[in-house]
């Protein structure tokens, strides 16, 4: 029953009319906040079967940043093909592949043929395959004549269509909380990276062995020239424009967009695991309007972590304690309420036995002390969407009222050929296989790498077409939601497409549109996905 509301709530043929040009210049896309218009985006797909993959293309090596698209163009970064017995960090106590460069890619949007590539140096070593970063994690952008690709351990390369580099900037990483969830951004003539703020005092990455230092640095009376900000610099030459006025922590994935006055500001934040050194916790609207770029127009403190996607529009801002969704008036930074996610829901959960979805109201849920899986988050409309920390769930709160709703999702569809499949809502089918290729596990590191991609790692952010959003897993699983919908319940669930066969394909990137199509790197391929 449920494999036929799926089929039939989907009808996965794009309708044959024209389809407005739409670039995806940068990781959070168009607009900056992951969200982005277009007509008749793809609602279902299975590279499991090859249903509605246009084109498929393999690279050696694994990556985490999102394929950025700009007309038939398309840029992506992969790891430098790592062997055995290469560069790793015993001093670290990380037995995997490691590595410190990068490589650029440039494929034709319409075969996915590679048509150029470069190199990126780095010299911080950063695992492959890590559940929360490796040093392709940021995506690059483009404005249509260049492309910046971004190196997280420590390199920005600006080249143009062709491949010809124009300029680099290259500085050593922090050696303690590194960047991870920021994605670069184009404002302007500038582009945004976070940096440390004095590259002088950067410790080594050697210096973390040394117990006093890490303490020192994570006491409240740690020296700003350690804390990492928001730097902009011209995107044709290289040069440093302005830095912001309020720091930011790595954890912080930004969010673009304008206030209610017009004003271009990027939303950003402070705090998370580990204690990230950045000072004081909380949310900070940075000004990019012109002749006010990096001011601050207003800070919310708190004392908790911030490992998510800081999303906003113009009338509210969205922040998460534990089990509690904060609304922030957007502009003025102050609290305008606060409630628990986890009583007084509405709950549309799957019964397997009878096989079919039960509506439950006024419900408690059971969120084990946290909402969201990181970075998991979007505003689409007047709601903020989210997967949850655990079960497996999509909720969605609504940010004039507060209602909350949860659905219950499969958490893998595992499809063997077009006729036949199986739906797994208690686990997935196997340990995630985290093999490039070339068949060599790159993911050994940390076994969370070989999870069920919810809970505690640095998820992809989803993003929206219009009305329908993308919530893609680390296992290769993705929801396709109608976020028009009046209730979140199967029906909502346009379908659960996949990535992959099951137990064997691995993301931690987010979707790109463009001109019709949705674009998807994995480890081990770029995914076009459309109708041919």
């Amino acid at each position: 029953m449920l494999l036929l509301i799926f089929r039939c709530c989907v009808l996965s043929v794009l309708l044959a009319i024209p389809v407005q040009a739409q670039n995806w210049p940068q990781g959070s896309g168009p607009n900056g906040n992951w969200t982005a218009e277009g007509k008749n985006p793809p609602t279902s797909w299975s590279a499991s079967t090859g249903e509605n993959i246009v084109w498929r293309t393999p690279l050696p090596e694994s990556g985490q940043g999102s394929v950025i698209a700009w007309g038939d163009r398309l840029f992506v970064t992969s790891n430098v093909p790592w062997t055995e017995g290469a560069t790793s960090d015993a001093k670290q106590k990380r037995k995997g592949p490691m590595g410190t460069d990068i490589i650029g890619y440039c494929l034709d949007s319409k075969t996915g043929e590679i048509l150029w590539q470069v190199t990126l140096k780095g010299t911080r070593l950063k695992l492959y395959a890590g559940p929360f970063s490796d040093s392709t994690a940021p995506s690059p952008i483009t404005d249509g004549k260049h492309v910046w690709f971004y190196n997280v351990s420590g390199m920005i390369g600006c080249y143009d269509f062709d491949g010809k580099e124009i300029w680099t900037h290259s500085w050593t990483p922090r050696g303690i909380m590194a960047n991870r969830q920021f994605e670069p951004l184009l404002v302007g003539d500038v582009i945004l990276n976070v940096e440390v703020l004095d590259k002088s005092t950067v410790i080594d990455q050697r210096s973390l062995v040394d117990n006093e230092m890490v303490k020192k640095l994570k006491s409240e009376h740690a020296n700003k020239d350690y804390f990492t900000f928001i730097h902009a610099y011209d995107k044709l030459t290289g040069e440093l424009k302005w830095i912001s006025e309020a720091s930011t922590s790595t954890h912080s994935a930004s969010c673009l967009g304008k206030t209610k006055n017009g004003e271009l500001a990027l939303l950003h934040g402070r705090g998370g695991g580990h204690h990230p050194i950045e000072t004081p916790k909380g949310l900070s609207l940075t000004s990019l309007a012109a002749g006010s770029e990096g001011k601050t127009l207003w800070n919310y403190e708190l004392k908790t972590g911030s490992e998510y996607t800081h999303q906003w529009n113009p009338k509210y801002a969205t922040w998460w304690v534990k089990d509690h969704h904060v609304v922030i008036d957007a502009a003025t930074g102050k609290e305008v309420r606060r409630q628990p996610l986890n009583k007084n829901v509405t709950i549309r959960s799957y019964d397997i036995d009878k096989g079919q979805y039960i509506n439950s109201e006024s419900r408690s849920i059971k969120l084990n002390g946290k909402v969201t899986t990181h970075y998991s988050n979007l505003i689409v409309g007047d709601h903020h969407y989210f997967r949850t920390f655990s079960p497996f769930m999509v909720g969605r709160v609504h940010l004039e009222t507060g209602a909350a709703e949860y659905l219950q999702v499969p958490v893998q569809v595992d499809r063997k050929s077009d006729d036949k499949e199986s739906v797994h809502w208690k686990n997935p089918v196997a340990q995630n296989d985290t093999r490039n290729t070339r068949g060599i596990d790159v993911g050994i590191a940390d076994k969370r790498s070989k999870g069920n991609g919810w809970g505690h790692i640095s998820a992809a952010p989803p993003i929206a077409v219009g009305n329908i959003l993308y919530i893609p897993t680390m296992i290769g699983t993705v929801y396709v939601i109608d976020a028009s919908a009046k209730q979140l319940d199967e029906n909502a669930l346009l379908s659960v497409s996949d990535l992959g066969p099951a137990g064997q394909t691995w993301t931690l990137s987010s979707f790109s549109y463009a001109n019709g199509h949705l674009y998807h790197r994995t480890m081990k391929e770029v995914l076009c996905i459309g109708t041919r």
